[in-house]
């Protein structure tokens, strides 16, 4: 017993640090970039896609926009809540970052359930940015270069859509448009499954484009594809990432995926949805022994 008994006791001081335990705590903290110039430029950009039997998956534009301009909001209210200020929010378009350097055509519907058709992205652009063809060149560059860098586990060597030199160069007309400091991009990349595909398909393979997409992308066939337990489920994935316009960097970035339908609004826009994607933004992690907590 007495052997036991000194292990447990190995374990307790393993565990508490030697009779002091410690805590993880969150305090506010954020880049102070963010606070230049009246603030961050907000860009969100939605791609939904649905995957049909027999027709493979298509993009749908209308349903990206309604997600997009539902979300922008929630996602202004929780930065201006901790602290960072926004200083313009947009939507220039649906589908704007590209899943390959060439922007190989996609099948795309303005509807669920309506034609469907093959372009090039973005999709939905809005008025005023068609008529400023560099502008809105410039914001799909970071848009794909956020996207890849966000998602991609290869190095930057190997980074093959968006070159360094392309998106700093960006950056510098973002930065002369906008008169901004910083700009933080909000990505939602989601697949809602068909339902006579839920009833015949035993596992769903989703990904970020569509399959002949993904097979010949720069971000390749293992980047940002779930295998989704049991399958036949609708599925997701939040991307962030703050640029820094004066240092022309990307300074920060996060994704992480969940399963449920993306076209789902009230969904889509939950606190803790954003504040698991944004948190370690406008939050820095302490660890503090408890015996100092105030």
């Amino acid at each position: 017993m007495l052997k036991y008994g000194f292990f447990i006791m190995i374990l307790l001081i393993m565990f508490t640090g030697c009779g002091t335990p410690s805590m993880v705590r969150y305090v506010h903290n954020h880049d102070p970039i963010m606070d230049k110039n009246d603030g961050v430029i907000l860009l969100v950009d939605v791609c939904n896609q649905v995957d049909v039997l027999g027709h493979g998956d298509y993009c749908i534009i209308d349903e990206s926009k309604e997600v997009a301009s539902a979300i922008v909001e929630p996602i202004k209210t929780y930065l201006e809540q901790n602290g960072v200020p926004v200083k313009t929010e947009m939507v220039p378009f649906v589908c704007g970052a590209f899943d390959n350097a060439e922007n190989i055509p996609s099948k795309v519907s303005e509807k669920i359930g309506e034609d469907v058709t093959e372009a090039r992205k973005p999709y939905g652009i809005a008025d005023y940015f068609k008529e400023d063809s560099e502008y809105l060149k410039s914001l799909t560059t970071l848009s794909t270069y956020v996207l890849e860098r966000s998602v991609s586990g290869k190095t930057e060597n190997s980074m093959t859509i968006i070159p360094e030199e392309q998106f700093k160069e960006a950056v510098r007309i973002i930065r002369s448009k906008e008169n901004a400091s910083s700009l933080i991009y909000v990505g939602l990349k989601g697949r809602k499954i068909s339902g006579g595909k839920k009833f015949t398909q035993g596992l769903v393979r989703w990904t970020t484009g569509i399959a002949t997409a993904v097979a010949t992308a720069g971000l390749g066939a293992g980047v940002a594809v779930s295998y989704w337990p049991g399958g036949n489920v609708d599925g997701k994935f939040f991307l962030a990432g703050l640029v820094n316009l004066e240092t022309e960097e990307l300074s920060w970035k996060n994704y992480y995926s969940a399963q449920g339908d993306p076209l789902e609004v009230e969904e889509m826009i939950k606190y803790y949805k954003i504040n698991t994607l944004l948190k370690d933004l406008v939050y820095n992690k302490e660890t503090v022994s408890a015996s100092k907590k105030k």
